[in-house]
């Protein structure tokens, strides 16, 4: 069973604006980038035996027209050092920014 140890909520992150990355043949129109999507994540770092989950959820919007469920993931990580990495690199979450979960 895991235990949640620290959390970021709310969190401003923005999804999507890629561009095209990849073969396309002579000639081809280059696709468009992904759209952008903004969304707030709470954020949590699990204690999971012998390890670490980084969970993240997208709030549901309440403007969304189209009922799409919210985006979500999670990884698992050996050290609680290398979760907060993960999430300074993937979602720019400073050390600073973390509330201890009591």
């Amino acid at each position: 069973m895991s235990a949640p140890i620290k959390k970021v909520k709310a969190w401003p992150f923005a999804f999507g604006g890629e561009g095209h990355s990849g073969w396309l043949p002579a000639g081809a129109a280059v696709p468009e980038p992904t759209p952008v999507e903004h969304e707030l994540l709470d954020v949590t770092i699990e204690s999971d035996e012998g390890g670490y989950l980084l969970i993240w959820a997208a709030r549901p919007s309440p403007t969304c027209e189209d009922l799409r469920p919210p985006k979500s993931g999670d990884t698992w990580y050996e050290t609680l050092e290398e979760a907060l990495a993960a999430a300074r690199n993937h979602f720019g979450i400073q050390h600073e920014d973390w509330s201890d979960v009591s």
